[in-house]
């Protein structure tokens, strides 16, 4: 039986955390970036998608360095990255402030995401037994949740000490090289790492198909997470709440409610299948965007987090079990969609924004989560 790989499943966790503090970060103090650079919501937006554009640089170059480097040295690579990144971004909303500059750090976020998203999945697929690899998901991505709750309550310590958002990517920049030292420490991170060497073959082409299926599944969820974690304060106050603190206090309760139900599900036995918590997750979801559209209250936006905490966990496990031991072949593929669709998301909620203010993008995360719902639908009837 295969024995858990303890050291880089917490390599593997620290990486999402370290990722989620940096990616979301911005979300918390969005309203504060536009202000201190002078930016349209179109501006804006390009700062998260030109972030999913240069993810591209990583998912679609894995197929080269994936096989080469293995798992280990890239997660080495992509934490120091994240610092500079970390750095970079933090000046240019503070001491330089400058819009190119703020792009610069933006692109360096993307590309260590799209590193980080391919080796801490494979580390946890290599790392523990197929039985138990929901669980450990579940448990994986908790820590987004938990990683990204972190960057509002940062802030409001920094508040209290008399700082503020420009001082926000500084302390966050600590995190990641936290995470390159913990990548040199043990013996057994060495070993997986040449365990992972071997070569990638190409994917079939009578499975790109497949490929592409399966990976709307996912992107289309993401896609809609995204749009409402990343605009969740200018949606809360185009609502009517006008008081910041409360805005913050709602988004911590968003991400804290995701890594919540993470956590949960990753110790709750279950014989549903990954289909039926996938649809489950979706209908109590949009359940909760109609209850936030009809009452105008953000409480059922914070609780969109409980909703939706199951799904990404439980879609890597779908995709994992549809590939059956070729996760590692499909898995760059799937990122690239991931990153192409976050890309025209940001792009088109920036345009819709401008158009017909913030509160209208909350119909757009709605479609997503549609979307994906129907692909889902799909790709079952496809396989049975």
């Amino acid at each position: 039986m295969k024995r858990i790989n303890w050291p880089l499943v917490i390599l593997a966790y620290f990486s999402l955390f370290c990722l989620g503090i940096a990616d979301n970060a911005r979300s918390s103090i969005y309203p504060d970036i536009l202000k201190v650079l002078n930016l349209s919501y179109d501006q804006g937006s390009i700062i998260f998608s030109l972030s999913s554009l240069m993810g591209l640089l990583s998912t679609m170059t894995a197929k080269f360095w994936l096989p080469k480097f293995g798992i280990i040295n890239p997660q080495r690579f992509f934490s120091l990255l994240l610092f500079i990144a970390a750095i970079v971004f933090g000046l240019s909303i503070s001491y330089i402030p400058s819009y190119p500059l703020a792009l610069a750090g933006a692109s360096l976020i993307g590309i260590t995401m799209g590193g980080l998203s391919i080796t801490m999945n494979l580390s946890i697929d290599e790392a523990v037994p197929a039985q138990d690899r929901r669980k450990f998901l579940s448990g994986l991505h908790s820590l987004y949740g938990l990683s990204s709750g972190f960057a509002p309550v940062i802030l409001l310590f920094l508040t209290s000490w008399g700082k503020g958002f420009k001082e926000l990517y500084f302390v966050i920049a600590v995190f990641p090289i936290i995470l390159f030292f913990l990548s040199l420490k043990t013996k057994k991170l060495k070993e997986a790492q040449k365990e992972d060497t071997i070569a990638s073959p190409e994917i079939e082409i009578n499975k790109l198909s497949s490929t592409l299926l399966i990976g709307s599944i996912l992107s289309f969820y993401v896609c809609s997470e995204v749009l409402l974690s990343s605009r969740f304060i200018i949606i809360t106050n185009a609502i009517g709440l006008n008081n910041s603190n409360a805005a913050q206090s709602y988004l911590s309760s968003f991400f804290m409610l995701l890594t919540f139900g993470r956590i949960i599900f990753a110790f709750i036995k279950t014989k549903k299948t990954n289909f039926i918590i996938l649809i489950a997750s979706i209908i109590f979801s949009l359940v909760l965007f109609i209850m936030a559209v009809i009452t105008n209250s953000p409480i059922y936006l914070s609780f969109i987090g409980l909703s939706m905490s199951i799904y990404f966990p439980c879609a890597m496990d779908y995709i994992a079990e549809n590939f059956k031991g070729q996760l590692k072949n499909h898995l760059p593929m799937i990122m690239n969609i991931v990153t192409v669709k976050l890309i025209v998301m940001h792009y088109l909620a920036g345009r819709i924004e401008e158009s017909f203010g913030a509160q209208s993008t909350l119909f757009l995360s709605i479609t997503f989560l549609m979307m994906a719902f129907l692909m889902l639908i799909y790709h079952r009837s496809q396989n049975n």
